[in-house]
């Protein structure tokens, strides 16, 4: 249900771009008609034809991955709304420079939109290069491009608002505009080089500690940076923000798993978010919500208090533990009823104990962990096994999923 209704809202985002762009085509069209000046006939139809440019691009670049299975959309759709985001702002820039006669400030204004639109294609852009772990230690910055999206665009608008509007107003009047414009450049990135040494710099003094107090304990608190929490919290804001949980299962498991936590128990407490499957664009709060109790949940499975061991530890003794049960098994049950915990869980510890890296982990888990059993029976169910079957082939070889 929740994954039709975000095909709906691509379907109607399409096609409101590309009624809005016949619409402007139509009525800029009817405007260069009704103009005496041939220049301005001539503007017009320019921008209507640019119209039609910027929406048909940004209303192809969400049509195109409708198209595609889970496989390729995961490949294709960065590069697909990349292209898309550029051939707009080309658009908007051959419209606006149409009446740099008028006003030559337009073509100024059309290239800063482009340059904003080139940031936004970048963004998308970057998001290959943190899959591939590409940069070394300049990898943090593909992060950075793809977590803040939103200041990227802004950085780049006002870029371009500054070389192609600003820049050119004040460095044909005035003689001593390049010399100024240099030193206020140089004076920026020194207070910037400044402030980020003086950051870095605070991370890694160690303050003096003060005579030590026996008759009363005050506890320290030393801020320390951890890899893994790092990467914990990146995931987590990626499902909170983006409703992307696949990755974050995978790692969630691993933790679970490291911790000597049972299968069983690890699919109860990982339900808030095997359940979910809201549209990225709704739910914010409730997929917070969820990623709470989750994470209680996964607390009290590491750390149960000694009155739930005891009682797992008779019912141990009468009741045969699921664990027993193959991938094949796990398989056939979520394919006749939809229960697809135990089968994450599994896939999971499979992928991590075969050393699968984990980009290729999570296109193999993605279409198991965007299931949802209310829109789906059971030739559906079987027909992604035997697709999650195929990526396993591809993506993790050394793992075996048919016996």
């Amino acid at each position: 249900m929740p994954e039709n209704e975000s095909t709906t809202g691509r379907v109607i985002a399409v096609s409101f771009l590309l009624a809005l762009g016949i619409a402007a085509y139509l009525f800029f069209t009817w405007l260069s008609g009704r103009q005496v000046g041939p220049g301005m006939e001539a503007s017009y139809r320019s921008l209507a034809v640019s119209a039609v440019l910027t929406a048909g691009s940004l209303a192809t670049g969400r049509l195109a991955v409708l198209f595609l299975s889970h496989y390729w959309e995961e490949r294709l759709e960065p590069g697909i709304l990349a292209s898309s985001y550029v051939l707009a702002g080309v658009g908007l820039w051959l419209g606006l420079s149409a009446f740099s006669e008028q006003a030559q400030v337009m073509s100024g204004v059309g290239l800063a939109c482009l340059t904003a639109t080139v940031g936004l294609a970048v963004t998308h852009l970057a998001a290959y290069a943190e899959r591939a772990d590409f940069g070394g230690v300049f990898s943090g910055i593909f992060r950075w491009l793809v977590d803040a999206r939103s200041l990227v665009v802004v950085i780049a608008a006002c870029i371009g608002t500054y070389a192609f509007i600003i820049r050119p107003l004040f460095s044909r009047g005035w003689a001593y505009s390049v010399p100024v414009e240099w030193t206020v450049v140089s004076l920026a990135g020194i207070v910037i080089l400044g402030v980020t040494y003086f950051l870095i710099g605070r991370s890694f003094v160690e303050e003096e500690s003060p005579a030590p107090n026996w008759r009363r304990h005050e506890q320290q608190v030393t801020a320390m940076t951890d890899p893994e929490y790092t990467q914990l919290s990146r995931l987590e804001r990626r499902f909170v923000d983006d409703s992307d949980k696949a990755l974050l299962l995978y790692y969630l498991v691993s933790l679970l798993d490291k911790n000597g936590v049972r299968e069983k128990e690890m699919a109860a407490a990982l339900v808030p978010l095997l359940e979910y499957s809201e549209p990225r664009r709704h739910g914010r709060i409730e997929r917070a919500r969820r990623l709470k109790t989750a994470t209680d949940a996964m607390q009290a499975a590491v750390q149960p208090s000694r009155y739930a061991v005891q009682a797992a530890h008779d019912a141990s003794a009468t009741v045969v533990d699921e664990q027993d049960k193959t991938t094949q098994e796990l398989a056939a049950d979520f394919c006749r009823g939809g229960d697809c915990g135990r089968l994450v869980v599994r896939l999971s510890r499979l992928l991590s104990g075969s050393g699968t890296r984990e980009d290729d982990s999570e296109l193999v888990l993605r279409p198991l962990a965007t299931y949802d059993g209310n829109s789906q029976g059971m030739h559906q169910r079987e027909r992604l096994w035997r697709d999650i079957i195929a990526a396993a082939g591809l993506y993790a070889p050394r793992i075996k999923l048919k016996e």
